[in-house]
């Protein structure tokens, strides 16, 4: 899940616009329970390898699927 390739605004984008869809999906998206874990994985990864200005973004995409 690690955001695409590109300039710091084309990334903060690309991790808006997750943080969006899961907002809007998060109810039915997510309803296979390996499903949810291979995203939550892949979230975690992100996190941990992503550049630090997309830390908070991420984050709320953790605090989406966390509720």
């Amino acid at each position: 899940m690690l955001i695409a390739d590109g300039d710091q605004g084309t990334k903060v984008a690309a991790a808006t616009y997750l943080k969006n869809y899961t907002r809007r999906n998060i109810d039915w998206g997510l309803s296979s329970p390996e499903l949810y874990k291979e995203f939550r994985d892949r979230l975690a990864q992100a996190l941990h390898q992503e550049e630090p200005y997309l830390h908070r973004v991420l984050i709320e995409v953790v605090c989406l699927i966390s509720t």
